[in-house]
C-alpha cells in the first residue's frame, strides 16, 4: 500500500510541477487553442500541450519502480503483456496526439495509428473474449474478439477526446471512469492494475490544479487520446479478471458518459450528412451551456453523472444478476434525466423538414469541397482560394459573405435582396491546417437557413482549400 501511495504522490507532484513549465514552453512556441472556432467556449488563446505533463507524470513512477526494486515493481515485470500495452501503446498514442497538437494530423493518420496500437494490444493478449450481461445468455466471441477489442480501444480513445470540450471535463471524466477499476484492482490485490491506476489518478489530479475552470492550459490531443487509450487498456485488464457474469459491465458504466456522447455524435453526424470526423457544437456539454448552465456548473453536473455511473458500475460488479439489473435500470434513469436536462428528449416543430435541409446542405458542402480541391490551381494562390470560399458560401446557403484575407483586398458579396440589413454574422477565423492565421470570414444566413449545421463542414472545407490553394510558406 505504501508503494501505491508513493506512486500516486509522485505522479501528482510531477504533473502539478511540470504543467506550468509546459505552459511556458507552449507560450514560447505560440501553440495555442485560440477561441477561433464556433465550437470553442473559452475566451482568449490558451496553451494546449498539457498532455505532455500528464504523460510524463504517469510514467515517472512506473519507470522509477524498474530501478528501485519492490514487490509491485517485480509484478510489473511479471506481466509483460499489460506492461507493453501501457508503455508501448500509450507512448505511441501520446506521440500521435502531440503531432496532432503541433501539426494537425489527418483523420486517416489518427485512425491508422489508433487501430495499429489496438491490434498490438489484442495481440498481447488483452482481448474481450465474452459479452455477458444480467439475464442475457453469455456470448463467446471467438475470433470476433479481435475486431470487438479493436473497436473498444479505438472507441474509448476517441470518446475521451471528443468530450474534451470544457475546462477540467476530460480529466474529470477520466478520473471518474478510472476510480471503479482502481477500487477493484485494490480489493482483488491486482498489483499491476492498482499501480497503473494510482499513477494515472495522481497525474489527473495534478493536471486539474491547472486545468479546472478557469483553465490556464488544455491537455490537447496528446492528453485526451492518451487518457482514452490507457483507460481502454485498463478496462480490458479489469474485465478479463472480473466476475464472468458482468465481465465488461463495470468498465462500460464507468466510462458511460464519454461513450454515450460519442454514440450520439456519430448518430447525429450521420443523420445530418456531415463527416464523422468533423466536430460540432451539439455535444452534451455544449447543450448544458445552451440551457443556461455556467461553464463550471455544466462541468459539475457532468461530474455528478459520471460519479453516479461509477458507483453503479461498482455495484454491478459486486451484486448478483437481479440486483445488477436493477442497477442498470438506475443507470438508464440517470441517462434519461441527463437527456431531459440537455433537451435531447425534446422534439422541435418542423424537425423532419429542417433535418432534411441540413442533410442536403452538408452533403452539398462535402461534394463541392472535393470538386473544388480537384480544380484548384496553386498558381492562382489567394485569388483561387477566395473564389473557392465564395462558391462554398453559396452552397452553404449564405445570404451574404465578407472575406478578409491577409495580403489581399477585402471582398463582400450579397446574394439576397436586403441581405445588407441582416443581423449579426457568424465569424470564423481563417487558419491553415497547421494553425497559422490567414484572416477572417463573416457569414450571414437568413431566418429560413439555419447557420449552425453548416458551420462545421465549412470550417473543415476552409482547411482543405487553404492547404491546396496556398503555398506552404504562405501566411
Amino acid at each position: 500500500m505504501t508503494t501505491y501511495f508513493v506512486s500516486f504522490l509522485i505522479a501528482f507532484v510531477v504533473c502539478a510541477t511540470l504543467t506550468p513549465l509546459v505552459l511556458r514552453w507552449a507560450r514560447a512556441r505560440q501553440t495555442f487553442d485560440g477561441a477561433t472556432s464556433h465550437r470553442k467556449v473559452h475566451a482568449g488563446a490558451i496553451p494546449r500541450l498539457g498532455g505532455v505533463a500528464i504523460v510524463a507524470a504517469f510514467y515517472a513512477p512506473l519507470f522509477g519502480l524498474t530501478v528501485y526494486e519492490t514487490r509491485v515493481g517485480g509484478a510489473v515485470l511479471d506481466d509483460p503483456g499489460l506492461a507493453a500495452a501501457v508503455v508501448g501503446g500509450g507512448l505511441a498514442v501520446a506521440a500521435l496526439g502531440l503531432y496532432d497538437d503541433l501539426r494537425q494530423a489527418s483523420p486517416r493518420l489518427k485512425l491508422l495509428v489508433q487501430v495499429t496500437a489496438a491490434v498490438a494490444v489484442a495481440w498481447l493478449g488483452l482481448r474481450i473474449h465474452r459479452v455477458d450481461l444480467p439475464f442475457l445468455p453469455m456470448l463467446h466471441l471467438g475470433w470476433f474478439a479481435w475486431p470487438v477489442t479493436v473497436l473498444w480501444i479505438v472507441g474509448v480513445t476517441n470518446a475521451v477526446n471528443l468530450i474534451d470540450g470544457l475546462d477540467g471535463l476530460a480529466a474529470g471524466m477520466a478520473l471518474f471512469g478510472l476510480l471503479p477499476m482502481l477500487v477493484l484492482a485494490l480489493v482483488k490485490g491486482n498489483l499491476v492494475l492498482a499501480l497503473v491506476g494510482c499513477c494515472l489518478a495522481g497525474s489527473l489530479l495534478g493536471f486539474l490544479v491547472w486545468n479546472f475552470h478557469p483553465a490556464r492550459i488544455f491537455m490537447g490531443d496528446s492528453g485526451s487520446m492518451f487518457l482514452g487509450f490507457i483507460l481502454a487498456v485498463v478496462s480490458l485488464a479489469t474485465a478479463s479478471k472480473g466476475r464472468v457474469a458482468v465481465a465488461l459491465a463495470t468498465p462500460v458504466l464507468a466510462l458511460g458518459l464519454p461513450i454515450l456522447d460519442t454514440m450520439l455524435a456519430i448518430g447525429r453526424r450521420a443523420w445530418s450528412g456531415q463527416s464523422l470526423f468533423i466536430g460540432d457544437r451539439q455535444h452534451i456539454h455544449h447543450r448544458l451551456l445552451d440551457r443556461g448552465h455556467s461553464h463550471r456548473g455544466a462541468v459539475l453536473v457532468l461530474y455528478a453523472v459520471a460519479a453516479a455511473w461509477a458507483l453503479l458500475g461498482l455495484g454491478v460488479h459486486f451484486n448478483r444478476d437481479r440486483e445488477s439489473a436493477i442497477l442498470f435500470l438506475l443507470a438508464l434513469a440517470v441517462a434519461a434525466l441527463l437527456f431531459q436536462r440537455t433537451g435531447l428528449l425534446e422534439r422541435a416543430e418542423g424537425a423532419p423538414s429542417a433535418a432534411a435541409v441540413v442533410r442536403a446542405r452538408n452533403v452539398s458542402i462535402r461534394a463541392t469541397t472535393s470538386a473544388l480541391v480537384g480544380r484548384l490551381d496553386p498558381e492562382r494562390g489567394a485569388d483561387g482560394f477566395v473564389s473557392a470560399l465564395i462558391r462554398l458560401a453559396q452552397v452553404a446557403g449564405c445570404d451574404r459573405v465578407e472575406i478578409d484575407l491577409e495580403g489581399t483586398p477585402s471582398r463582400s458579396l450579397n446574394w439576397q435582396e436586403g441581405a445588407a440589413s441582416l443581423g449579426e454574422p457568424v465569424r470564423l477565423d481563417l487558419r491553415r491546417t497547421n494553425g497559422r492565421p490567414m484572416g477572417q470570414i463573416r457569414l450571414w444566413w437568413g431566418d429560413e437557413a439555419p447557420a449552425e449545421p453548416a458551420i462545421p463542414g465549412f470550417e473543415a472545407a476552409i482547411h482543405r482549400l487553404a492547404d491546396q490553394a496556398l503555398p506552404k510558406d504562405a501566411p
